[in-house]
């Protein structure tokens, strides 16, 4: 029994990462939660996987704790792959919690563990993808195309077609936000083929998303709608309520511009019980600034108020 059980630990270890990477979030978990308890709690590798799954389904506080778990047993060892890997979840997890400087430490630190030896190849590009994330989250637009730019390089190198697909993806946004809108419309495309072809419902629902804010942007409504709804689909079909929140909230802003506020209203509502479950700061202020302006066009100012009041102590 317990020959079969370290098997199990070993199989499931070293067949994770990929089913994280396809959005079997679903199949991993029951693996991991078919163990004693007292394995998982043990064992770092299969901390940072719960760690990476919360963090995929939407959990982000739970996620770090995993986390956090499995780095202090990592760094008792020797510093290898499986903490650097470990950071870089971690980083995930402040940057989504709205924690820029925590997030950059992570980063920082797996900096340091990794060289450009065969191995570690794929974490560089990981690390090169994470950082992007960040200073793309500080506005930092130029430094973020050039990390996600640099990630795509690695990838390529790698001939792995799906991590250069999800770095297009991301790269996307930072061409729309600095508003190079024809490249963030090729790459956007060329993500979606790919997972168009792999029948990847997830990423396909964070694709469809940010597509319909490119499409919202150039006053393409219909087609923006569209997309949206798509995305919700997909987000409930492969049960990750966080890509549904965004594109709740996106399809809010779209009927704002076209003066449906009832459905306005309704989707931010929405969006907005995700984002709390799932203590998304970062969304919730956004959120918060559209029903702002959302109750503003209603000529309901004392509401309006409250929302942006909220909204700036969120930005706190």
């Amino acid at each position: 029994k317990l020959g079969g059980q370290a098997k199990n630990v070993d199989l499931i270890i070293r067949a994770g990462s990929d089913l994280i990477s396809h959005g079997r979030f679903l199949t991993l978990s029951k693996w991991i939660d078919d163990l004693p308890d007292r394995t998982v709690k043990n064992n770092p590798a299969l901390l940072s996987m719960r760690g990476g799954i919360s963090l995929s389904m939407g959990n982000v506080t739970k996620g770090r704790e995993y986390l956090s778990q499995a780095i202090e047993m990592l760094r008792k060892k020797d510093p290898d792959r499986l903490l650097v890997r470990a950071l870089l979840r971690r980083a995930t997890s402040y940057r989504l919690l709205g924690n820029i400087q925590m997030a950059q430490e992570d980063i920082n630190d797996a900096t340091k563990m990794v060289s450009s030896q065969e191995h570690n190849k794929l974490v560089l590009a990981d690390k090169d993808l994470e950082q992007a994330e960040i200073y793309y989250r500080q506005v930092k637009l130029n430094d973020a195309i050039r990390f996600f730019d640099s990630a795509k390089h690695r990838y390529q190198i790698l001939n792995d077609t799906e991590a250069f697909a999800k770095a297009e993806f991301r790269t996307a946004s930072a061409y729309k936000s600095s508003g190079r809108l024809n490249d963030a419309a090729k790459c956007y495309e060329s993500a979606l083929e790919f997972f168009r072809k792999t029948h990847n419902i997830i990423w396909q629902a964070s694709l469809l998303n940010n597509l319909g804010g490119l499409q919202h942007l150039l006053g393409e409504y219909e087609l923006a709608v569209g997309s949206f709804e798509q995305s919700i689909e997909y987000s409930r079909l492969g049960g990750i309520p966080t890509s549904e929140a965004y594109a709740l909230t996106s399809m809010g802003d779209a009927y704002l511009d076209l003066n449906a506020f009832q459905e306005a209203e309704e989707a931010f509502r929405q969006a907005r019980i995700i984002a709390m479950k799932n203590e998304d700061n970062y969304l919730l202020f956004y959120i918060e600034l559209s029903e702002s302006e959302l109750n503003r066009l209603y000529g309901r100012m004392e509401q309006a108020r409250g929302f942006h009041i909220g909204a700036l102590k969120r930005a706190e």
